[in-house]
């Protein structure tokens, strides 16, 4: 991804699929703090976070904006996230999120 513009469709897809994940785990209440981590072509990177509770398009993409700002370089790898509060994440769920999508408790 050669600057921030072409980075908008990209992030929109990743979006929807960490919703998806969440959903999945009954986990959307739990949900505290956004992330995004950037790499840059040269391999340097970077990660920037925000208070949040709901996956908006656009706070995703003011984060990815402020941490091209450090760098100012094409991106190589882009990834997002959230935080979840622990307290609330044992009352509501009884498992752990698994890394990838198999939904088996832990």
């Amino acid at each position: 991804m050669p600057d921030l513009a072409a980075c908008r469709e990209p992030l929109q897809a990743l979006i929807g699929q960490l919703q998806t994940r969440i959903e999945a785990h009954n986990a959307m209440c739990c949900i505290n703090t956004l992330i995004v981590k950037i790499k840059f072509a040269d391999f340097t990177q970077t990660t920037v976070e925000c208070g949040g509770s709901a996956l908006v398009a656009e706070s995703f993409f003011g984060l990815l904006t402020q941490g091209f700002a450090r760098e100012g370089r094409p991106l190589r790898l882009l990834g997002i996230g959230v935080r979840l509060v622990p307290d609330t994440l044992m009352q509501k769920v009884d498992f752990q999120l698994g890394l990838f999508n198999d939904s088996a408790p832990v």
